[in-house]
């Protein structure tokens, strides 16, 4: 029996890639502005821990603060020091949110880096080398070579990813956006 992999790991390479290029970059760019979405429901849950008024959120100086800070996982840290000052003094709210919003925070973490290979990826057509001449297979979102972490030389890319890949990522963003501000609204 094989355990089912978490939704954020990278996916095996399909055998074929997007036959259109563009429909690769239009999911590109639906999965990249449904992480914005991830990022703003994080950005507001922060404000509600810093406590600003539900009224002004969208202009909350708590949101604008947020967004200074350039790394997501910094970004993560500093929502997490947030709650630990908000449930200090409010044991039922800790008891009843914070295991979840741990929980939620290292989803994110974990989806973070998928998004990290979205936006630093470039789109390529693939060629299948074997039997002697080169056989197009499709356009992959793949690392480019210059960054040793995601394109090994003897492995080749750590990961290629089709519209199909895409989508799901976009899914999974889509879900985790979600959750997130339905504990915002939660605990707020």
């Amino acid at each position: 029996m094989s355990l089912r992999p978490n939704p954020w790991d990278i996916p095996p390479q399909s055998d074929r890639g997007d036959v259109d290029e563009n429909t690769l970059f239009a999911e590109i760019g639906r999965a990249l502005t449904e992480w914005e979405q991830v990022d703003t429901a994080c950005a507001e849950l922060f404000a509600v821990f810093v406590s600003v008024a539900r009224r002004s959120i969208h202009h909350a100086p708590a949101i604008r603060a947020y967004g200074t800070v350039v790394s997501y996982r910094a970004r993560c840290e500093m929502l997490r020091a947030a709650a630990d000052a908000f449930f200090h003094n409010r044991k039922k709210k800790r008891d009843a949110f914070e295991g979840r919003l741990r929980s939620l925070i290292n989803e994110c973490q974990a989806f973070s880096d998928r998004r990290n290979e979205i936006v630093h990826g470039h789109v390529s057509v693939a060629y299948d080398m074997r039997r002697g001449r080169a056989r197009n297979i499709g356009h992959y979102l793949v690392p480019s070579q210059y960054n040793p972490r995601k394109f090994k030389i003897k492995t080749f890319a750590s990961y290629a990813y089709t519209s199909k890949e895409i989508i799901h990522f976009r899914q999974e963003f889509t879900k985790l956006h979600l959750k997130i501000d339905a504990l915002r609204q939660e605990i707020g």
